[in-house]
């Protein structure tokens, strides 16, 4: 029973009364007189995971509660709310456990269900026998989870106190009129109890915001189980870009930059601007886009583990260490996101070439021959839908050469995986010479950026974008002095390549403003 106390992280609030041991701590509690509450707090000590992630990860069926978790998160709709929900983490529980339950109804009837394997698998072995052993104590569980969620999980606890319901719970109830949570643990409790057998309590909590209850206590004690844990909901299940977004980039809006306007904008001037159907083409670029990034952050997931294995300074974000134990580079589910999202996105592209209208090509296709639809096509779709695999197979095999190279050999292997990333399109469809310059002036400005980080400088303060201008203008005036029709040069497409090039490096623009200027003389 020790052996979790001895390993655990005490930390004593300057009061009358200070344990100065485990085996002493453990001793109070035993010796409790009748009449002394044992306030033990519920999420991560008396239950070593938190209950309301734990009843989010129940939705059922698992893709979309986390397709739903991931939106929610992303979207924040709690920030809408009343005030009288409580902070944001409050609010946002509320709201998630509200909603979950709403939009999936049994997700209730599951949880009961579930209860007792997860009570068993996360109890708090040692705390319960504990309290086991002083049945005279008056045991009340305090927790900032909701009642409906907690009170199955207590019910298969291996309390006597709790088999004989001589216990008391303080706990959220589920709707805004009942909700204290955001009330101090101190008020809740002493409103419950009364202050003067908040006075005389054992107080055991992980949490450094009830220090105000702790410093009331009689004998008060902040643990951190080392087998506690904070594991986010669903966060056994693959998101495509989750770890790109909240791991590899934490904050930066990998997403909206990397992905949209780093990515998936270039693909739209390159080739949308040139499509028969623009629209349906700029559709199947971004499912495309999407596909390509699902297999490209297994890379990422890679080259941290390899980082943090062998590198003497490996560049790992923040969040690292929470969520590196979702790292699993052989899962097949990035892979099955790949693919789902390339198949639509193939059939639009290939929809998306074709010189005739759309509802002419949709004429053509016996719908009542699947197996032969495709043949009306010319077989392009199951061509290029083939091509892409490979492509993307292509794209797995660069990112895993470039994980396993040192520092030096990286810098010659990163303008490929740019290259692979902006032109993989052009394996399915050729573009301009305009799409060709813009794509490539990324590119190497990308490449330049690298080479700066590789050789000690702040690859954050290269102006990638203002590079990205320049080299479109240089190639672009290389073309036209080289060219006889040079006013075949200039199209809408052109323009677009420009105003998005000027457009994305005019904040930098005005930066660099500050620092140029002449050589004085002494």
């Amino acid at each position: 029973m020790t052996s979790i106390l001895k390993n655990a992280i005490v930390t004593y609030v300057p009061t009358a009364h200070v344990e100065k041991s485990s085996e002493e701590i453990i001793s109070a509690i035993e010796s409790a007189s009748e009449g002394v509450p044992l306030i033990v707090d519920f999420d991560e000590t008396l239950f070593l995971r938190n209950s309301t992630q734990e009843y989010l990860g129940s939705v059922y069926p698992r893709s979309l509660g986390a397709a739903f978790l991931t939106v929610a998160k992303a979207i924040k709709p709690w920030r809408w709310l009343s005030t009288s929900f409580g902070p944001g983490d409050v609010a946002m529980d509320w709201f998630l456990v509200v909603a979950a339950t709403v939009l999936f109804p049994w997700t209730w009837l599951i949880w009961r269900l579930k209860a007792k394997h997860i009570a068993q698998a996360y109890c708090n072995v040692p705390l319960t026998q504990s309290i086991n052993a002083n049945t005279n104590a008056q045991l009340v569980i305090m927790t900032r989870g909701f009642d409906f969620v907690v009170n199955p999980l207590i019910r298969h606890f291996p309390i006597t106190l709790a088999e004989n319901n001589n216990f008391q719970i303080i706990s959220l109830h589920g709707w805004p009129s009942r909700m204290n949570r955001f009330v101090g643990t101190l008020e809740r409790v002493s409103a419950m109890l009364g202050k003067a057998a908040v006075a005389r309590s054992v107080v055991i909590t992980d949490s450094e915001s009830d220090l105000p209850l702790l410093e009331a206590s009689a004998v008060p004690c902040l643990f951190q189980w080392p087998e506690a844990a904070f594991v986010p909901a669903m966060a056994d299940m693959y998101i495509p870009l989750f770890y790109s977004e909240k791991v590899k980039n934490p904050g930066q809006s990998h997403f909206v930059k990397r992905v949209i306007f780093g990515h998936w904008v270039f693909g739209v001037i390159a080739w949308s601007f040139i499509s028969p159907h623009p629209v349906i083409n700029a559709v199947s670029l971004f499912l495309l886009t999407l596909s390509y990034w699902c297999v490209y952050e297994i890379g990422y997931q890679e080259n941290d583990a390899v980082g943090e294995k062998y590198e003497k300074k490996p560049t790992l974000s923040s969040a690292y260490e929470q969520y590196k134990s979702r790292i699993n580079l052989h899962t097949p589910w990035p892979w099955c996101w790949a693919v789902g999202l390339a198949i639509p996105g193939i059939a639009l592209f290939v929809l998306s070439q074709a010189p005739v209208p759309i509802a002419d090509v949709m004429s053509a296709i016996d719908l009542s021959k699947p197996v032969l639809a495709w043949t009306s096509l010319e077989g392009t779709l199951l061509r290029d839908l083939a091509v892409w695999m490979v492509y993307l197979i292509t794209i797995r095999a660069t990112f895993w050469v470039y994980n396993q190279a040192n520092e030096t050999s990286r810098i010659w292997i990163y303008p490929l995986l740019q290259g692979q990333r902006l032109f993989g399109i052009a394996l399915l469809a050729g573009t301009s010479a305009v799409g060709t310059m813009l794509m490539m002036s990324f590119v190497i400005a990308r490449w330049i950026q690298y080479c700066v980080y590789r050789c000690g400088g702040d690859r954050g303060s290269f102006p990638v974008n203002v590079s990205c201008f320049l080299l479109l203008a240089m190639l672009y005036s290389s073309l036209a002095m080289g060219s006889t029709d040079v006013m075949s040069l200039i199209t809408w497409q052109a323009g677009a390549a420009f105003f998005y090039c000027a457009l994305r490096s005019v904040r930098k623009i005005f930066q660099i403003k500050s620092d140029l200027g002449w050589i004085q003389g002494s």
